[in-house]
């Protein structure tokens, strides 16, 4: 059976001697090479071009970019994708990063499960024993999130947050346990219930976070577009394409000023 809880109260003394890290996996902002869903008509209506597509990353980006910046308790690391080791210069240089750390992300055979477990793997080698990693679409991921996950994981050998598209937004291990390698059916809606069902027939503890939104789709813009106060770049970027896809709000939803 799937528990629900309330967000823990962070046990601070308990983070005081456990090692934490936290992971954030982000592709460098290139146009025609990020957010590809909002400019695909196949799955937005309407689809937005390249360079919005671009400007919606970047904004999503530098929101969580802040919010990771005011973590004093966990290391935190974002493995860049798509880029060299000039590239990662810059893209620590583009968003101001002084206390995150940035690297680039592995080159790994597979499917992103894989990806994740070698990272879980890699970081617990460092010595880390708390290990949460996230994506870097979900607009509404807080602080609050990061720091109810590791107090989730005080008790329990596993943490996830589900999106509301049926996948996730972060996992996290106590150690790293493998479930994530081979079999789990990505971006299709159902890897959440996937690695649920496979926690649950191992006999491992788990709890799960508030389902939350990823941003893919010109109708996940669509359902953000009045509750974006937590995320204000973001919320400027949406207002400065208001003309583009004006009729993405025309059943009436309006943009607040």
């Amino acid at each position: 059976m799937l528990l629900r809880k309330a967000s823990p109260k962070v046990n601070r003394k308990i983070m005081e001697t456990t090692r934490h890290v936290g992971i954030t996996f982000a592709r460098f902002p290139k146009i025609g090479t990020v957010k590809t869903r909002l400019c695909n008509p196949d799955y937005s209506n309407p689809a937005l071009s390249t360079h919005q597509a671009l400007d919606i990353y970047i904004a999503l980006l530098k929101d969580l970019m802040l919010r990771l910046e005011t973590l004093h308790h966990v290391d935190w690391f974002v493995l860049v994708g798509g880029t060299d080791k000039q590239g990662l210069s810059n893209f620590k240089e583009m968003f101001g990063l002084q206390r995150v750390h940035c690297e680039l992300i592995p080159e790994i055979s597979g499917d992103i499960g894989n990806l994740m477990e070698h990272c879980f793997e890699m970081f617990h080698f460092r010595g880390y024993n708390s290990l949460v990693l996230t994506g870097s679409d979900t607009p509404f991921l807080s602080v609050n999130h990061i720091d109810a996950a590791f107090a989730q994981l005080e008790h329990n050998q596993m943490v996830l947050g589900p999106d509301k598209g049926g996948g996730i937004y972060l996992a996290g291990y106590q150690q790293p346990l493998g479930l994530m390698k081979h079999g789990i059916t990505w971006s299709q809606g159902v890897d959440f219930t996937q690695i649920c069902d496979r926690c649950k027939h191992a006999g491992i503890s788990y709890q799960t976070l508030p389902v939350e939104i990823d941003i893919d789709t010109t109708s996940d813009l669509k359902a953000i577009v009045n509750q974006i106060e937590s995320c204000p770049l973001l919320k400027k970027e949406i207002h400065s394409l208001w003309n583009s896809i004006e009729a993405l709000f025309a059943d009436g939803i309006m943009l607040e000023q």
